[in-house]
């Protein structure tokens, strides 16, 4: 399955898949509001995350922010039916969102209906996003947990060529990786994905 969330929120991101971007953030600062988040041992699971996330989306139904996390979770809990639902609700609310396109492609990729090519809509529109970004940008990163990533355009393109990857495209894989490795030429992990696509 596909999963390569970074939570934006100031919910803790202990639960997010372990698919996500290797690159460091351009910018090394800790902004004062991660310290308010509350400490990721004070939550048990994913279940109970979720449900935090639900409740914040029900409280805040035009935040797009509080959107993406609760369709992550969704997908994390195994309902990727709803949370391809909620990331179209995200967009709505906020199209330049590179996450929540990216969450609703892997969402189309795991989709029967749909599958791979239903993904690359949704892919293309999060590299266009991408490949317009200032180099040094980061998304929300005032509000990710010290346990996030703050994307770089370098992180996000990572993170495209790796659901490319893993919906069977190397060819669409292997520009991005070369791109992202341009911004961050002392990557090995990028290098290392780079080689891999370059060989499938």
């Amino acid at each position: 399955t596909l999963q390569s969330f970074t939570l934006q929120t100031s919910l803790p991101a202990e639960a997010a898949p372990s698919f996500e971007s290797t690159s460091k953030p351009e910018s090394t600062s800790k902004p004062a509001a991660m310290a308010k988040s509350k400490p990721v041992s004070t939550y048990s699971n994913i279940t109970e995350l979720s449900y935090r996330a639900r409740e914040r989306f029900e409280a805040e139904p035009k935040n797009a922010e509080a959107a993406y996390n609760f369709a992550a979770y969704q997908s994390l809990v195994g309902d990727r039916q709803y949370a391809q639902q909620i990331f179209t609700q995200a967009i709505a609310l906020k199209p330049d969102d590179f996450l929540s396109h990216l969450g609703l492609a892997q969402m189309n990729a795991n989709d029967p209906a749909r599958g791979a090519k239903g993904a690359l809509v949704e892919l293309a529109r999060a590299e266009a996003l991408a490949l317009a970004a200032p180099v040094s940008t980061t998304i929300d990163s005032q509000r990710l947990p010290k346990a996030s990533l703050a994307l770089s355009r370098s992180g996000q393109l990572e993170l495209l060529g790796k659901t490319y990857l893993a919906i069977d495209y190397p060819d669409r894989a292997w520009p991005l990786f070369q791109k992202a490795y341009a911004l961050q030429p002392n990557s090995r992990p990028i290098l290392q994905m780079l080689v891999r696509s370059a060989l499938a």
